[in-house]
This record gives C-alpha cells, sequence and structure tokens, in this order.
C-alpha cells in the first residue's frame, strides 16, 4: 500500500511540488529555493535599464518579502491539510492559489480557468491567519509601484536617449548659432554702453543758435548741434547743422537735422518768398577728415525744411560759407577758403571767398581776396548794385572790400588791429556802413614788425563811408575780451550783441573766471552814444551771436553752459552748452525764454 501510494502522489500530484516543498520548509535548503523562485518571479521588476536606486529598493522588497516566509514555513502545513480534506489533488493545487476566503467557499470546478499567469506572485499573500491579509498585501503593492516607476524612468531614458541620437546632426550648427547670438547681444551691448557714454556727462554736448531770421509769424534759427536732449532727433557723433522753426510765441514748429556728411554746421539763415537759404559749411568725406578739410554749402528749405536743393563750394582744403544775402537775382554768399594747418602753397583764389548762386543754386560767379593762411569774409550787404563785405586780411588786421554787382573787385580797405576774427558783422544805414568786430588794446604803440598778442580786446564799432573811409570808430569793454559779433538797424538806433568777460567794465558779469563770457547787448544812437546795455548769463560761457526784431520787439540768439543767470538752459548742468533764443522788450526785459 505505501508503494501504491507513492506511485498514486507521482502519478496525480506531480503538480504538487509547491506544497511539497513547503511541508519540507524545516530543511535547511528550502530558503534558497524560495529565494530563487522568488528571483523568478520578480524577473519582470529586473528590467534591462537597471538603476541603482530602483536595484537598492527591490533588494528592499525581497528582505521585506523573506519576513512572511518564515512564517510561511509554520503556516504551510496547516493550509496542506485543509487541501487534503477538502478537495482532491487536482483541486487542492486550486485551493493553493486561492485566498482564505474562496478556500472557504468551496468553488465549483468551472471556476478553475480563472487562473492567470500573471498573477503566480501571489504566493508572497501567504499568511498566518485571517486578520494579517489586510497587512501583508502591502508587499506585493509596492513591488507594483516600483515596477510602475522603474518602467516609467525606463521609458523616459529612452525616449531622452532618442532624442539625443538624434541632436548630433544639428547640435553642432545649434551650439554655433547659440554663441553667435550671444556674441550679437554682447556686442550691442557694448554699443549701446559706449554710445551713452559718449552722451554721457563725461562728454561735452555742444548745441548752438549762430543765426535767426524773423517774419511776421515766425521765427527760424540757424546752428549746429549733437542733438543729446533734443526729442525731435537722435544723438549724433559728431555736430549737425540744424534748422529751428518757432511761431511767434516760441512753440517748436519743427527742428530739422541736416544729415548730410560727417559733421556739418549753419552759419547763417535767411527768409525768401518760398522757403529759407541757408549757408555753412561741413566735412562730407573720409579723406576731408583725415586732412582737415572742409567744403563749404548752400542749402534752399521749402517753409516746412525740406531740402530743395543743395550745392557745395571748395577751393583750398578748408571751405566754409558765413553769410547769405538775396539779390534780384539769385543769392550772394561769402566765407574763407584756405590752407589746412601746416600745408603749404601759393594759390591765389583763396582767403575770403564771394560766390553768387541762381535761384535755382547755380554758381554764376565767384571771387576772392586776403591771404590764403588766414583771409576771411563774414558779412555783406548790397548798396545800389555794389557789394560791401567785410572779414579779415591776416591774423589781426580787419578790412572792408568792395565788388561790383558782377563781382569784380574795386578796393578794399584794412583796419588794424582787430582780433582773429577781424570785423564780423556789417549794415547800412543810408550812405553809411557800420560795421563791428573787437579792436586790440595795447599799452603803448605798436607796428606791424612787433608783437602784438594781447588778451585784451574791446568790442568795436566803426562808421564808414561809400568809399570805405573811417567816419568814426566806437569801443567799449575793460581789461578782459569784448566783441560785438553782429549789428542791427531799427528806427536810427543800432543794435549790438556779442560778449564781455571783463569785470570792471561797468556791467553785471559773473563769471568765475576773466576768459568766461557773458552775452552782450548794446543799443547806439546814429552818433555812436551808447543808449543802452544789459548783459545775459551767469557763472560760466554766454555768448550772444545774432540779433532781429520783428518791428514790436527783439530777438537775440546765441549759446549758453550757465547753470545760473538769466539764460539757463533747461537742462543745464555747467558743462555742456545749449543753443539760446530769448525775446526781448525795448528795455531788454525778456519775454520768453527758448
Amino acid at each position: 500500500m505505501a508503494g501504491t501510494t507513492k506511485k498514486k502522489r507521482t502519478a496525480t500530484n506531480s503538480k504538487k511540488k509547491t506544497v511539497t516543498k513547503s511541508t519540507a520548509s524545516k530543511k535547511k535548503t528550502a530558503p534558497l529555493k524560495l529565494k530563487e523562485n522568488a528571483v523568478k518571479k520578480n524577473s519582470k521588476v529586473q528590467d534591462t535599464v537597471v538603476k541603482e536606486e530602483i536595484d537598492t529598493k527591490v533588494e528592499k522588497v525581497k528582505e521585506t518579502k523573506k519576513t512572511p516566509t518564515k512564517a510561511k514555513k509554520k503556516a504551510a502545513p496547516k493550509v496542506k491539510t485543509t487541501k487534503k480534506t477538502t478537495t482532491t489533488g487536482k483541486v487542492e493545487k486550486k485551493e493553493t492559489n486561492k485566498t482564505p476566503k474562496e478556500t472557504k467557499k468551496k468553488t465549483t470546478p468551472k471556476k478553475q480557468p480563472v487562473v492567470k499567469p500573471k498573477v503566480e506572485e501571489k504566493p508572497k499573500e501567504v499568511v498566518k491567519n485571517k486578520k494579517e491579509d489586510k497587512t501583508n498585501v502591502e508587499t506585493p503593492n509596492i513591488l507594483k509601484e516600483l515596477k510602475y516607476v522603474k518602467n516609467n524612468l525606463s521609458n523616459k531614458v529612452k525616449d531622452t536617449t532618442k532624442k539625443y541620437k538624434k541632436l548630433p546632426k544639428n547640435t553642432k550648427a545649434i551650439i554655433i548659432a547659440g554663441i553667435v547670438c550671444l556674441l550679437i547681444i554682447i556686442l550691442e551691448a557694448i554699443i549701446f554702453i559706449n554710445h551713452n557714454n559718449r552722451a554721457s556727462s563725461k562728454a561735452i554736448y555742444h548745441d548752438s543758435y549762430n543765426a535767426i531770421a524773423v517774419s511776421e509769424n515766425s521765427l527760424v534759427v540757424a546752428g549746429n548741434s549733437d542733438f543729446k536732449y533734443s526729442k525731435e532727433n537722435k544723438y549724433s557723433e559728431n555736430s549737425r547743422g540744424k534748422l529751428v522753426k518757432y511761431d511767434e510765441m516760441g512753440n517748436l514748429i519743427f527742428e530739422k537735422k541736416y544729415d548730410k556728411g560727417i559733421s556739418t554746421t549753419f552759419n547763417d539763415v535767411i527768409e525768401v518768398s518760398d522757403g529759407y537759404i541757408v549757408v555753412g559749411t561741413g566735412v562730407f568725406s573720409e579723406e576731408e577728415k583725415k586732412n582737415e578739410g572742409r567744403e563749404a554749402l548752400i542749402v534752399k528749405f521749402t517753409k516746412e525744411g525740406e531740402v530743395v536743393w543743395e550745392q557745395f563750394y571748395q577751393v583750398l582744403t578748408n571751405t566754409g560759407f558765413n553769410r547769405v544775402i538775396e539779390v534780384n537775382d539769385g543769392y550772394i554768399a561769402v566765407g574763407q577758403s584756405i590752407y589746412a594747418n601746416m600745408e603749404l602753397g601759393n594759390h591765389e583764389t583763396g582767403g575770403g571767398i564771394i560766390v553768387k548762386y541762381d535761384k535755382e543754386g547755380k554758381e554764376v560767379w565767384h571771387n576772392n581776396h586776403g591771404g590764403t593762411k588766414s583771409g576771411s569774409f563774414n558779412d555783406l550787404v548790397e548798396v545800389d548794385g555794389n557789394i560791401y563785405v567785410v572779414g579779415k586780411d591776416g591774423a589781426d588786421s580787419g578790412n572792408l572790400v568792395k565788388y561790383n554787382g558782377s563781382g569784380e573787385y574795386q578796393w578794399h580797405k584794412n583796419y588794424s588791429y582787430t582780433d582773429n576774427y577781424g570785423l564780423t558783422g556789417l549794415t547800412k544805414n543810408g550812405d553809411y556802413l557800420y560795421a563791428v568786430g573787437s579792436k586790440k588794446v595795447f599799452d603803448t604803440e605798436v607796428t606791424d614788425d612787433d608783437d602784438r598778442y594781447t588778451t585784451n580786446t574791446d568790442a568795436l564799432l566803426i562808421k564808414y563811408n561809400l568809399d570805405g573811409e573811417v567816419q568814426y570808430e566806437k569801443t567799449f569793454g575793460g581789461s578782459s575780451y569784448e566783441r560785438y559779433n553782429k549789428i542791427m538797424v531799427y528806427h536810427n538806433n543800432f543794435y549790438t550783441v556779442g560778449h564781455i568777460c571783463s569785470h570792471d567794465a561797468g556791467l553785471k558779469v559773473t563769471t568765475d573766471k576773466d576768459e568766461e563770457m557773458t552775452g552782450l547787448i548794446v543799443r547806439y544812437d546814429l552818433n555812436g552814444n551808447i543808449l543802452k546795455k544789459a548783459t545775459f548769463g551767469g557763472s560760466n560761457n554766454d555768448n550772444l551771436t545774432d540779433v532781429a526784431t520783428d518791428s514790436t520787439s527783439y530777438y537775440i540768439v546765441g549759446y549758453s553752459n550757465s547753470l545760473d543767470g538769466n539764460m539757463v538752459p533747461v537742462k543745464a548742468n555747467g558743462k555742456d552748452y545749449f543753443g539760446k533764443l530769448l525775446k526781448l522788450n525795448s528795455k531788454f526785459m525778456k519775454m520768453f525764454d527758448r
């Protein structure tokens, strides 16, 4: 019977090895086999992509699993006995894979196909009793969570690897493009910083109003600027000519920047029937900039400030126009064309220059006078078809030159000794001419052969007849440097503007140093007697460059960099120069300040 029983167990219970091994769990080899079994059952958790952190967690789970296995050894006989008394060997295997609740219900053979291959991990759920069922079920849940995390990480690693493998072809180009973009950003930052540095307080801003033209309802001013503080135009590294128009109340109508060339300056402006004529000078090529050269320019603008035409003129290296007037059939401009510093030559058409243009800007004729190193023409008037011009012949010799209507030289008269600018303003009244400038003051008599350097000059007014003979000369000043820049006649009075540096000339001068300027305006009668004088400025440099009238008020222009006084720029900082426009009443009281 014993042999028969053995065969029966062999034949009928070939699949009961699990129970048999569980029964023999007291043997020393049982734990090793259970361990191997558990490793095989969890082979799916140990995937090809192995991370150290996940493996560590899996090992911890294995150790956690071993604890219930020891309990399983003692509980196994009880499970086996229950299966033997309730069902056959075939059914016993089925009951072994079920939970305690399923065993108690004694299900029919119809439910046998319910067994799933993946559920073979359930032996981990073997418990001591029903009370432990809820606690021990946590172990497979942790394994499932770890398996999910591991698979998720594995998929992400694979996706990242696939994306990374796709990069090599474009990675180099992307890196280079990124570096280039970074370099461009850095370069733009450097340019921006450099631009700001140029426009910072370390750099001196230059803005000046050099001339003014007045009509019934508008004021037009010509000058130059680098537009650091302009709201209408962008900052320019080099100074640019500018044309500014105001209404009679001083409200801005437009501000135009002349963008041609490298740098430009507008020295004069007149109003004509269909626009404005402006003259000045500029650098228009790198070669001119290198050689310190300049060209004279004349530009016609519309009433709206748009360029109609422009012409350029150059004889010698350094050329420019200082003043312009309108005649019946065109315009006549005067200026200077001389050699640059250290440049030698014997050119005969340089010095002071005079050029006539027709209404379309085409040159009609030109002429010149004075030395090619210092000759200059600064202002002119037309009287009975003849042209009278003032300027200088040499370093300190002023002159008055006459031309006929065709530009032919008639005669000239020298006046000694002036400052380096010579005679700079000219007007007419009846049969007389009135010129202004600056006269050197010496303690003793000097000749052409003597050293005539001095820091003491007086503002000068000279009356000429039409033959160039001096009728009188009037001076005003103190122990320092004074000069008149321009002159205007109105109602049998002369109005001169310029600057004063002396503190001992009887006027309020608040500059800190004797060489610093304060704006000056003086009214004379026809006999050269001073009727009224006034100063405009503060503790730094202030200079008046031109004067005009609209028959009711007076307008003066110039520039200032003072922080105090009666001509303070809106954005004054004590270093930068600002163009100034002032409207005065007959008592020289300010009506507005721009």
